[in-house]
């Protein structure tokens, strides 16, 4: 029986680059057979490991695979991966979205703010209230947040939520907020993501924090 198709070469080559040929297999042939795994990793790989990189391979090469299947989770998953790794779409993307906010900031009357803008003069820009107001036109719960929630003691009835607006974080000492590494992370990002140098969003996301 000849070894020709992919996956059978696969397997050999890992079974013969477990195998330590300058043991004689008559005198000990578990370290013939198995003399040489583990080693090129640096460390000896245990079983369970191997056995995760494994899986993630074989993972790999299953997304990666044109076959379509009758499963539409996993045809989910497939189209989530490929969108992934196309970096040069997600660019693309990117870009698009840049330019995305920064026409729902002007549309809705919010304009600019220092981080972004270089020009940024706060004598010629909108006041706190018409900014205020163009955040809650986008969805943004800026005065008080209105919520729809579930009436625990009358079954099947809602009751309406009115509560402050602003971060959910709002709940957390502030001492803790501004130790969040997280947060701060989050904001830089978003901060670069619109396109503003890297020390102007360092120092908003300082100020604000």
């Amino acid at each position: 029986m000849e070894c020709r198709n992919k996956n059978c070469i696969i397997t050999a080559g890992q079974i013969l680059s477990n195998m330590n040929y300058d043991v004689d297999p008559c005198s000990n042939f578990y370290k013939f057979a198995c003399g040489r795994y583990g080693s090129g990793t640096g460390e000896i790989a245990s079983v369970a490991q191997s056995s995760v990189d494994y899986v993630y391979v074989a993972l790999k090469r299953l997304l990666e695979s044109p076959t379509v299947t009758d499963v539409e989770d996993f045809d989910v998953v497939k189209s989530l991966y490929d969108a992934c790794i196309n970096y040069s779409g997600l660019k693309n993307e990117f870009s698009y979205s840049i330019e995305t906010v920064r026409s729902l900031l002007l549309q809705f009357g919010i304009d600019t703010w220092p981080v972004i803008d270089i020009f940024y003069d706060e004598d010629t820009n909108l006041s706190v209230e018409e900014r205020l107001a163009g955040l809650n036109l986008v969805g943004i719960p800026v005065a008080f947040r209105l919520e729809v929630i579930p009436e625990d003691n009358i079954p099947d009835s809602h009751i309406l939520k009115l509560s402050p607006g602003g971060p959910q974080d709002t709940s957390r000492p502030p001492g803790d907020i501004r130790a969040d590494q997280r947060l701060r992370s989050q904001m830089i990002s978003f901060f670069l993501f619109l396109g503003a140098s890297e020390s102007r969003a360092r120092k908003a996301a300082s100020d604000i924090l």
